[in-house]
């Protein structure tokens, strides 16, 4: 079986931007996955937490590979997320206040 995928954003008013998406799939294309972060508007580095959410589900996907329960494997997912940002700001690579949301979806073929 085989996916087409693509994506696409909308600039806005600001001059940098603060969405983030990544597609995946396993190396057996048994396992897809998708996930879309978005820096919380009015907050600092909105862009770095959407990266560093994505960028920890991905993480989270090479690893487990959603090979248990996908509910399970994007909640550890943003667990982990969370933890890198409070990292982030704590090390001063981040700022106090930064965040982002982050959805995320699953499947893994029988």
């Amino acid at each position: 079986m085989s996916f087409l995928y693509s994506s696409s954003s909308h600039q806005g008013d600001r001059a940098y931007q603060e969405d983030s998406c990544l597609w995946l799939e396993s190396a057996d294309q048994k396992s897809l996955g998708f996930v879309l972060s978005d820096g919380m508007g009015g907050h600092a580095a909105g862009d770095l937490a959407s990266q560093t959410l994505v960028n920890t589900y991905a993480q989270t996907f090479n690893t487990r590979g959603f090979s248990g329960d996908v509910v399970e494997s994007l909640a550890v997912s943003l667990q982990e997320g969370n933890k890198q940002i409070q990292t982030l700001i704590q090390d001063g690579t981040g700022t106090l206040g930064m965040g982002g949301n982050l959805s995320g979806w699953g499947c893994k073929s029988r």
